[in-house]
């Protein structure tokens, strides 16, 4: 079966549909318990106690910068390695590979994103596709998300400039 042949397959098996960003996405679970918060000024509100979705990225396409509220799960799936960059408030620029580990011994079955810290993925240069899954705890709900502008991350972290201009959309 060809790289295209698969990326087909998982699609329509694991009915995934396009993601904004690029990619596909399912969402395969999300509980039905909600969780408050005992921070309540960070929050606007209960949040589902938990989600985990799929995520495939062909060549060429990334997840784009992004901070998450809390933390976010990867688990590498199918396919071929992918770099998870992260950036912390110090300015830290962390690179972790989303991979089989089988295959090489410094990728990793699951990597952690801390909350309050930017992260962007992005397929290895060999990569054809990368399946993985993504665990979020309190779930994943789109005001706890926010999208990275290339602007303000230039002049808060000028010395990852080359890496936040290829991954940031604008």
């Amino acid at each position: 079966m060809s790289a295209d042949e698969e990326i087909d397959h998982l699609v329509r098996s694991l009915e995934l549909i396009p993601h904004p960003e690029g990619g596909y996405f399912g969402e395969q679970y999300r509980t039905d318990r909600q969780v408050t918060f005992i921070q309540p000024n960070k929050f606007d509100g209960p949040r589902d106690g938990g989600s985990c979705i799929y995520y495939l990225l062909k060549s060429g396409k990334y997840v784009s910068f992004h901070l998450p509220l809390f933390d976010e799960i990867f688990l590498w799936h199918a396919g071929g390695p992918a770099k998870i960059y992260t950036i912390d408030n110090e300015g830290k620029l962390t690179q972790s590979i989303l991979g089989d580990t089988l295959k090489n011994g410094d990728y990793r079955y699951q990597v952690t994103v801390r909350h309050d810290t930017w992260y962007a993925v992005e397929p290895m240069e060999q990569t054809q596709y990368v399946l993985f899954g993504a665990v979020v705890i309190p779930g994943w709900a789109l005001q706890d998300w926010t999208q990275g502008k290339r602007a303000d991350l230039l002049e808060k972290f000028p010395q990852h400039g080359e890496l936040i201009k290829r991954l940031c959309k604008e």
